[in-house]
């Protein structure tokens, strides 16, 4: 299945105007709604934090998608200290394999959320250390609650939102956030060509 959807079906997601424009102006103004587009050219035209988002658009990718989710999670693996919320990306990718089922990702959401409500948010770690769980507990956000790509979206932020946080000044914090997303856009484009979802050695750290 490839990874493309129509103007009319994102549109239908109701978009913000500002990611609307640009798509638009990107794809052409003239063209019909009914235009075909890839998600490989939104992540070039719109950035990663947009295709992320047009992810809801995309059928068939589940495993891919909440695979990334895990990718993206992983992130801020060194942030979070509890096992629970380890062992939640470890089941979230047994779930994507097919080699776990929706009740067991949704036991190991319910230990990491758990975790996050037991974690101590108000010490000097607080932000980072709730955007490294929040990263977990979406990663492993069970089918029944959430949908892979609301799973990789929000896993993402987190993600990213924990990498500047955890910066000290306000240029680092910056410069952390951009490379959070620089390399959730490169590791997007290996899932849209089919590499890197496929290896499962990016998973020996959990």
């Amino acid at each position: 299945m490839s990874w493309t959807m129509t103007l009319d079906e994102i549109k239908a997601r109701r978009p913000c105007e500002e990611s609307w424009k640009k798509l638009r102006k990107s794809v052409g103004t003239r063209k019909p709604l009914s235009t075909v587009v890839t998600l490989e050219q939104i992540l070039e035209s719109n950035g990663v934090a947009d295709a992320q988002w047009a992810l809801r658009c995309i059928k068939g990718h589940d495993r891919e998608i909440r695979l990334y989710a895990v990718q993206c999670a992983c992130m801020v693996r060194h942030m979070m200290t509890d096992q629970r919320s380890i062992a939640a990306l470890e089941t979230a990718t047994l779930y994507a394999e097919g080699l776990e089922d929706g009740a067991a990702l949704s036991a190991a959401w319910s230990a990491a959320w758990n975790d996050a409500r037991s974690a101590a948010w108000n010490d000097a770690r607080s932000a980072a250390l709730s955007a490294a769980l929040s990263a977990a507990l979406s990663a492993a956000w069970s089918a029944a609650r959430s949908a892979a790509w609301n799973a990789a979206w929000s896993a993402a932020r987190n993600a990213a939102r924990n990498a500047a946080w955890n910066a000290a000044w306000s240029a680092a914090r910056s410069a952390a956030w951009s490379a959070a997303l620089k390399w959730q856009a490169e590791e997007m484009g290996r899932m849209i060509r089919g590499e890197g979802v496929y290896d499962r050695s990016w998973a020996d750290n959990l």
